[in-house]
Order: structure tokens, then C-alpha cells, then sequence
């Protein structure tokens, strides 16, 4: 029956699915990190967006939209406009809005840097996992179907999975003759 589970002994290969594991779980908190300042930051942008709604911009809109028109000619008074809706929008919304808006922003590019850092730390861990892995497992192959499937450490044993191509191939095909007849 696949797949097959073998317990083997190797104290270098579990310290590195150890440390992968801690790795792995050190990343998601960083996640988390993540995303608890992008919700932080949801609520900032609604708040800014509730504010800028509130501005009234309708001596904006007529001259925004004729210089719109005259295109290249007028391109440098629409500049204007547009740059005197932004001071005005800028002197209703609070400045420690924008500032914590920016803040958050620059720590979730930190803890990204941070979480990929991780990512490739555990990458790392893995290149040397796979080769321990494959020296220890391939004696216990049984045929030229059988192949390495997940190692991990479970209650403190490195476990390492043999699976077969051959009987998932079977259970494939049984399904899918399966649903044509059924259909």
C-alpha cells in the first residue's frame, strides 16, 4: 500500500528538517505581521477616502475639463489645476494619516524582505535535505516505479515516503474509467 512510510536514523538530516521546520514557521509569523498592518492599512485609506470625498471640487471640474480639451496647448494650466486639488485635498486630510499610511508601508516591505529572506534560507535547508535524503532512501526502492515521496519529522523521527508512479497511475486511470462509465 502507498505510500509506503519508513523511519530512518539520521541526526544530520533531522537537525535540517528541524531547523527547515522553524524556518517555515518563523516565516508565517511574518505573514501575519503582514497582514495585520494591510488590514491596518485599509482602514487609513477608507478613512483618507471618506475625508478626500467630503472636499468640495466642483470650481476644479469645469477647468479641469476644458483644458483636457485644448490638450498640448493648455497641458500646463490643467498642471495647475490639478496640482491645486491636491494642495487642497492635501491641508483637509490630516498629515499623521499619510505618515502612518507611509510608515506601514515601509515596514510591510521590510517584513517581505524579511519573510523572503526565510524563503531562501529554507530553500537552502531543503538542497541539503534532498541529497541526504536520496542517499539514505535509495536502497529501499523496491522497483524502478517507486520514488522519493515527502520526509518530514514526525514525534521527533525522520519519516520519508516512498510512493509508487505505478499504482498512482492505476488509481488515475480506475477513476477516470470509472466517471466515463458512470456518465
Amino acid at each position: 500500500m502507498y505510500p509506503r512510510i519508513i523511519e530512518v536514523e539520521d541526526k544530520k538530516l533531522k537537525e535540517l528538517l528541524a531547523k527547515k521546520t522553524d524556518l517555515v514557521l518563523e516565516g508565517r509569523e511574518v505573514s501575519i505581521d503582514i497582514e495585520e498592518i494591510e488590514k491596518g492599512n485599509e482602514i487609513v485609506d477608507k478613512q483618507i477616502q471618506e475625508l478626500e470625498a467630503k472636499v468640495d471640487l466642483k470650481e476644479f471640474k469645469d477647468l479641469a475639463e476644458e483644458s483636457t480639451k485644448k490638450m498640448q496647448t493648455l497641458l500646463d494650466e490643467a498642471n495647475k489645476i490639478q496640482s491645486d486639488i491636491y494642495a487642497k485635498l492635501k491641508a483637509e486630510v490630516p498629515p499623521e494619516l499619510g505618515i502612518k499610511y507611509s510608515k506601514n508601508k515601509e515596514l510591510i516591505s521590510e517584513l517581505e524582505k524579511k519573510r523572503n529572506k526565510i524563503g531562501l534560507k529554507i530553500q537552502k535547508t531543503k538542497d541539503l535535505i534532498i541529497p541526504i535524503t536520496q542517499k539514505l532512501a535509495k536502497p529501499l526502492l523496491e522497483d524502478e516505479f517507486e520514488d522519493l515521496g515527502d520526509v518530514r519529522l514526525e514525534n521527533g523521527k525522520v519519516i520519508i515516503e516512498i510512493i509508487s508512479h505505478l499504482e498512482a497511475w492505476k488509481q488515475a486511470r480506475a477513476k477516470k474509467l470509472n466517471e466515463k462509465y458512470l456518465s
